[in-house]
């Protein structure tokens, strides 16, 4: 996870009080709607990252909101939105978008006093998602981004992935996207498996496993995790992430709660940042219809 440290933003109030910006994203925070890895993410949540995975619907449509809260030590928040909707079949389409701002950062002088101003430091991406199923087993689909960040500037980016689902005692999953353009991660890939705990039983484990590189960094990132699910109603899961800071590898550990209430499912994601930096927490809140 390409978490926004405290020093990283000290540095950049910094940068930004003495020098103007080229055209860059400044907040590429993630937005997590689960701890499954990224490529196999699906539904609404799947316009945030793998745009096949937006095929896979439950019923009709879904749409979901997010409460995004960084660790204090790096003052960054928001919120995502995203729907997607099955229009005419096999065709889903789906839009999301997130606002994160990066708050407490305040401008300065060359001396040490502050001038007493805050920064406005925040960033607005708007993505939309065009998915289709190819077969049973098999979806693709293309994701348009833009964002927009203050300062710094504004730009864009494409992505395609593809996702397949197979069923059989082990119901295996396999997701691989990538994007093009400016900002990260340039390509990610997952794998899942769900296993029944007894034949016809409501109850299933789920363990699944994906890489993420961002081109900024020089190896991937992992992301590996284990859940318990019960009738699509109760969800369990812990995992650990992987991930590359400067030199060092950090192994940092995560958590999720869900629980599905007819049509409405509420979620919370707990994250470790690398480099001992905090937790950033993730509720979501999701309706199908």
């Amino acid at each position: 996870m390409n978490a926004l440290s405290g020093m990283v933003a000290a540095g950049l109030a910094v940068l930004l009080s003495t020098s103007p910006l080229a055209a860059q994203r400044l907040l590429d925070w993630p937005v997590r709607t689960g701890a499954d890895p990224e490529a196999i993410s699906a539904g609404a949540g799947a316009v945030f990252w793998n745009p096949a995975g937006a095929a896979w619907l439950d019923r009709r449509g879904e749409a979901l909101l997010v409460d995004i809260r960084g660790p204090a030590s790096a003052h960054v928040g928001g919120f995502a939105a995203a729907a997607s909707v099955r229009t005419v079949d096999p065709v889903v389409f789906a839009v999301g978008f997130h606002r994160l701002g990066l708050a407490g950062i305040e401008r300065t002088t060359r001396s040490p006093d502050s001038q007493g101003q805050l920064l406005d430091v925040s960033e607005n991406v708007f993505r939309a998602v065009t998915a289709w199923t190819v077969a049973d087993v098999l979806a693709v689909g293309l994701v348009l981004e833009h964002w927009r960040s203050h300062p710094g500037g504004s730009g864009s980016r494409l992505g395609a992935g593809t996702m397949i689902r197979v069923g059989g005692r082990w119901r295996p999953a396999i997701g691989v996207a990538a994007y093009a353009g400016p900002g990260s991660p340039r390509w990610f890939t997952g794998a899942e498996i769900r296993r029944s705990v007894s034949a016809g039983g409501p109850a299933e484990i789920v363990a699944a496993y994906g890489m993420t590189q961002d081109s900024r960094l020089s190896v991937p990132g992992h992301r590996g995790m284990v859940a318990a699910e019960w009738n699509d109603r109760v969800r369990v899961a812990a995992g650990i992430a992987a991930e590359p800071s400067g030199t060092m590898i950090h192994v940092d550990p995560l958590i999720e709660a869900r629980v599905r209430i007819g049509s409405f499912t509420l979620s919370v994601l707990r994250e470790e940042l690398a480099s001992g930096f905090g937790a950033a927490h993730y509720l979501g809140f999701a309706a199908t219809f």
